[in-house]
């Protein structure tokens, strides 16, 4: 069996689309290969119970978190010469914690590892998943001594500030990225738009549902006919429309008062963003913020739920397809996104779901819509994890 290195920001075990994706594609990797996995200490200070070996690169990320938020800082929050230096001290932060030169030397003793792996094991292919760009400063490390070939997965734009909030470092990886990588896999037509021509070695290979975990799309038949579920699974930031859709379907809950409507939040939510939530007065929608949980039981609430939501940011999100899309096509539930993205739109619109902007009265008179649709999922398999991992596969191996 051939071996295989794959650097990867998120291993199993997560409460993310990053995780559930890594889980879903190592399962099928290892009928392939002998993977040995690179990973971030800061996500997954544990060993993958997939691969032959995990490793865990060092980063600074949360090491700013901790100075803004500790004991020491609580006298001081409202100091306007604290807020200050804190200001000029995240700034320079973002050029310390994404900086190359400070990333290998403080994993330098892990690249000298991973080298002495490749040359002793002959590993002749490295998949890389982005847009974390420490896997980059990595692979530009091991491709000068060793003749390997690299596979990089691009789930997001790289020079995305909604990913990365230094736009400079960002886009000087990005540019490492295409040079370095022989081949590239991309999960939307709209990524494949955007590096197409600094790689023609290119293919697109869409996200994908869970199959290995038989989701019962049954097990809502129990449910309570009195309640209109809605739920939006994933974390959830700021730059959202979550004040315009919570208005709308307030507004549809009162004209449909004989059934109890609910909004649900399963996943993280930012600061801003739950402050946003609950400055809102509704009238007839109960809201549910329920936070981080399992993968199995944000299944369960997908499940149970009667429509799913999909909210991206009103702009700087149009490469992507959100992963969370596949796992609700999976499902076999109805989706609103409330989005401008159009390889989003492509995929959901009057297929899977409704697609709507962000304005208020858009949202109502896209709910409206959906409740009275019918959707059709006999070709969902076309979405299946399986099916994308077999492409991957191929790609790697051709």
């Amino acid at each position: 069996m051939n071996s295989l290195l794959y650097i990867t920001d998120y291993i199993e075990g997560s409460p993310v689309i990053a995780s559930v994706r890594y889980e879903g594609i190592i399962q099928h990797l290892t009928s392939k290969f002998d993977v040995s996995v690179v990973t971030n200490m800061n996500f997954n200070n544990y060993e993958s119970k997939y691969s032959r070996r995990t490793l865990h690169f060092k980063t600074f990320e949360r090491s700013l978190e901790k100075l803004s938020s500790n004991n020491g800082s609580r006298g001081h929050k409202h100091n306007p010469l604290y807020i200050w230096m804190l200001g000029k001290i995240k700034v320079a932060w973002k050029v310390v914690k994404y900086s190359k030169c400070v990333f290998v030397w403080k994993n330098r003793k892990l690249i000298k590892q991973i080298n002495k792996i490749i040359k002793e094991e002959n590993i002749k292919k490295v998949l890389l998943t982005v847009p974390d760009i420490y896997g980059i400063y990595i692979i530009d490390s091991i491709c000068k001594n060793n003749n390997v070939e690299i596979i990089t997965e691009i789930r997001d734009i790289i020079s995305n500030k909604i990913i990365c909030d230094n736009y400079r470092i960002a886009l000087k990886a990005e540019r490492v990225m295409t040079s370095i990588s022989d081949k590239l896999i991309v999960l939307s037509d709209g990524i494949y738009n955007k590096y197409c021509d600094e790689n023609k070695n290119i293919r697109t290979i869409m996200n994908g549902y869970n199959d290995i975990k038989n989701i019962d799309v049954t097990i809502d038949k129990n449910k309570d006919d009195n309640y209109v579920v809605y739920s939006h699974i994933g974390s959830l930031y700021k730059g959202r429309a979550v004040r315009e859709f919570i208005i709308a379907l307030d507004k549809k809950a009162k004209k449909n008062s004989e059934k109890k409507y609910v909004l649900q939040f399963i996943g993280f939510v930012d600061s801003d963003t739950y402050e946003i939530i609950n400055n809102i007065e509704c009238n007839e929608l109960e809201i549910r913020i329920l936070g981080t949980v399992s993968s199995e039981k944000a299944n369960e609430y997908m499940i149970s739920s009667d429509y799913l939501v999909i909210l991206t940011h009103k702009s700087g999100s149009e490469y992507a397809i959100p992963g969370k899309t596949f796992d609700y096509i999976g499902a076999e539930k109805p989706i609103i996104a409330v989005t401008n993205d159009q390889p989003l739109i492509n995929l959901v619109d009057n297929k899977f779901g409704i697609c709507v902007g962000h304005d208020i009265n858009d949202i109502e008179s896209g709910l409206k819509k959906l409740e009275v649709s019918k959707y059709n999922y006999e070709n969902k398999e076309e979405f299946s994890r399986t099916n994308q991992v077999k492409k991957i596969i191929e790609f790697i191996e051709a």
